[in-house]
Formats: structure tokens, C-alpha cells, sequence
């Protein structure tokens, strides 16, 4: 057992050392797939934040639904206290209460999906900033290659 996890020790660190060599003679190759990556995961990332989004206006719709509800219901008791309707008094007192219920349990799933989507918001432009900064740095590497390259032409022909 002891010999085979040895084994394999030495064979992931050859093939890192090769890996090692091979990004090493082509940082593009590696700007790219790191670009390539970031790139998959901010589409990830936009597709959950558009999820959380459109679940944060669907509730800003039914805590309005039910917040007018709570201002009819309010009315409505108002008048049947004034009537004297006691059994109708009673029933509107039940809804109005889990209408309350209601609005509060929406209110703060409102406030925590407006949190989450300001959080996914912003890890969108961090996202957008990081592959730009990648992009950037790529096309320095080509640059600063290019510049060794021809330094080096010019102290082989002098």
C-alpha cells in the first residue's frame, strides 16, 4: 500500500514538473485558459444572479399584492366595526392578522434576496474586472516577449 501511494506520488510530480514546463514556454496558452475559466464562471454566475433577480421582482409583486390586500382587509374591518358585525369583525381580524403574517414573511425574503442580488451584482464586476486584468496582462507577456525577442535579434546580429 505504502509502495503504491509512493508510486503515486512520484508520477503526479513528474507530470507536474512536465506541466511546469510546458506553461512556462507558452504563458499564453496559460493567460488563456485561466481568461477561458473566469470567463465560464462569470456566465455561472450571471445566470444566478438573473435567477435571483427576477425571484427578488416576483416578491416585490406579492408583497404588493398583499400589502393592498392588508390595506382592504383594514378598511373593511373598519366598517364592519362600525356596523357592529361582530361575526364579519372576527373573520377580517383572522385575515388581517395572517395577511400581517404574510407581508412580514415577504418583507424579509425580500431583504435577504435584495442583499444576495447586490452580493452577485457586485461579484459581477469583480468577475469582468479580473478577465480585463487577465486580457491586459496577456498582451503585456506578448509585448514583453516581442521586446526580448528582438533584443536578443539585435545582440545576435551585432
Amino acid at each position: 500500500m505504502r509502495f503504491i501511494a509512493r508510486l503515486s506520488n512520484l508520477v503526479r510530480g513528474a507530470l507536474a514538473h512536465w506541466m511546469g514546463e510546458r506553461e512556462h514556454r507558452n504563458p499564453g496558452a496559460v493567460y488563456e485558459a485561466a481568461i477561458q475559466e473566469r470567463v465560464t464562471q462569470y456566465v455561472t454566475l450571471r445566470d444566478a444572479a438573473a435567477g435571483v433577480i427576477y425571484m427578488r421582482h416576483k416578491l416585490e409583486r406579492e408583497l404588493g399584492t398583499r400589502t393592498e390586500e392588508f390595506g382592504r382587509v383594514q378598511r373593511e374591518l373598519a366598517i364592519a366595526v362600525e356596523r357592529d358585525d361582530d361575526g364579519a369583525a372576527l373573520v377580517l381580524i383572522g385575515r388581517r392578522d395572517t395577511l400581517d403574517a404574510e407581508v412580514k414573511r415577504v418583507s424579509s425574503e425580500l431583504s435577504e434576496l435584495t442583499r444576495e442580488a447586490e452580493t452577485a451584482k457586485r461579484n459581477l464586476v469583480v468577475f469582468q474586472e479580473e478577465i480585463h486584468r487577465l486580457r491586459d496582462e496577456r498582451t503585456r507577456t506578448r509585448t514583453l516577449a516581442r521586446l526580448a525577442n528582438a533584443k536578443a535579434r539585435l545582440r545576435l546580429h551585432e
